[in-house]
Parts: structure tokens; sequence; C-alpha cells
């Protein structure tokens, strides 16, 4: 049974009606975790939600953290982007939101707050959003029109595009969730990236952050804290401090190495051996 986002537990995330449908959702779901000879989450926080709402099933030799693959986008052709231009920092955000769990409000809290204290940053960064933007999600992204002409919304592309962007743009975008059960899919993409990455923390376990513990281009914002001035201050500093660094070759692949298709297959393989 293999579990990327869990679904009785999920409190943020909407799964169905849990006026409902909650006692419903936890017994069949308590049913396969039963039936189940292996179980894989992506993180510790996931295994350790079922370990506690699950307590009469016999989870803790079963259960098992197989983190994301990385999808390899070494062979794909990388278009040069005629949008990123040489005379403007850009920065890039991967991915959908979605409505409780991750929203781009607190991102753009914090680039308003930054353009306020950094006035030249206004005339430099543009922001690159690549994925389906939902209407709640729009609805937000309307009410800072003082931010608007900073934003640029590609809607959803093709791989080979996605490919190039990560690789031309100065910096890439993290919108962490307000879960700690929750893994974005791109972590690995940003992994192997070698990119500075900003992200943003809206949960003090974020999973996000903790999965790029050992990568060394990023910077946490935790705006849960919502302290936008001295946030500001960081992002600013590592923006100054980072702009055309990338990790070296030999780093990436040292960290890359337990995200492949050959390891995660082996992990798999050795949970129903």
């Amino acid at each position: 049974m293999d579990i990327e986002d869990p679904f009785a537990i999920s409190e943020e995330f909407w799964v169905n009606n849990f006026k409902i449908y909650r006692k419903k959702n936890f017994r069949a779901e308590a049913r396969l975790l039963g039936l189940a000879d292996a179980v894989s989450v992506t993180v510790h926080s996931a295994k350790k939600a079922y370990l506690q709402y699950f307590p009469n099933i016999n989870l803790e030799k079963k259960i098992k953290i197989i983190p994301p693959i990385i999808n390899n986008f070494q062979h794909i052709e990388h278009p040069s982007l005629e949008f990123i231009s040489k005379d403007k920092i850009h920065l890039a955000y991967f991915g959908t939101f979605y409505d409780n769990v991750r929203m781009p409000d607190a991102f753009l809290l914090l680039l308003r707050q930054l353009f306020i204290q950094f006035p030249d940053l206004k005339h430099q960064l543009q922001v690159h959003f690549f994925g389906e933007i939902s209407t709640k999600a729009q609805i937000i992204f309307d009410q800072f029109y003082d931010v608007k002409e900073n934003l640029i919304f590609h809607g959803l592309v093709a791989r080979s595009i996605v490919a190039a962007a990560i690789q031309q743009t100065d910096f890439l975008i993290n919108i962490g969730n307000t879960t700690n059960y929750h893994l974005p899919s791109k972590s690995a993409e940003y992994l192997s990236s070698g990119k500075p990455i900003i992200n943003i923390c809206q949960h003090p376990e974020d999973t996000f952050q903790d999965f790029m513990q050992d990568y060394p281009l990023i910077c946490n914002l935790s705006v849960y804290h919502k302290n936008w001035s001295e946030l500001s201050n960081q992002m600013d500093l590592f923006i100054r401090e980072n702009q055309d660094k990338s990790m070296s070759p030999s780093l990436i692949q040292q960290l890359v190495q337990p995200y492949t298709t050959v390891n995660i297959a082996d992990s798999y393989l050795k949970m129903i051996l």
C-alpha cells in the first residue's frame, strides 16, 4: 500500500465531506492498512501520524519511509527561454495551489514587504509561476495589485519548458504546506537543480525543510511567525549573496543518489521481500 497523500487523517487537504464520511474514511483506510503486507509513506511525520491514528493495527513493522523519485530532466532538450532576460533577477515557482494546504498569500505578503524595504528589487525581480492556478488562488493574486507587474503566469507547460526554466531561472521558490505530513512532489527535482532555493515555511515542522536539510543553497523563511520585516531582510540578503550561484555537479550527484530510480526501486523491493 503506497501512500503519497494521507487519506482519513487529512484535516486540511480536501478528501470528501468529513461531516458525513469521516468515520467511514477511517474504517475504509483501517481495513486496507490491515490487509496490506507493507505500507510506504513519504515522510517520517506521516508514519508517526499513522501510528497515532491507527494504534490497533500493527503498523510499526510494516510501514516504511520511501521518498519521492527524481524525474530525470537531464535527457530532455532544454530550449532557450526568451522570457528569461539577462537584466532581471528571475524567481520561479513550480506546482499547484490547494485550498487550506498551499496558497500564495504568505509569499505575496513577503514579496510586498520586500519591495517596501528594498525598492530597488521592485525593478529587478520577476517571479514566474508554472502550473495551474485555481480560482481561489487567482482571487488571492488579484488582491496583490501592487506586486502584479512583477508576476508572470505561464500555466501548464511542456516538460521541456519546466526543465529549461529550472536551469535558467536564478532562484527556485517553494511554498511549503500548512501540514506536516505532506511532502511536495517536486521536492526531489528541486534537490537535483543545484539552484538557490527560497523556501516559504508555513508549518513549524516543514517537510520540505527537513527533506532539504543537507542542501547548502537554501533560505528557509518561517512565515508562520509573521515577522515580515525580518523575513524580508533574510530574503534580500539571500538573493544578493547567491545570485548566479549553483552547486557543483559532484555535490548534486551525491545528494540525489538516494532518490534515483534504481535506489527507490530497491527500497520498494526490500519492503515486500
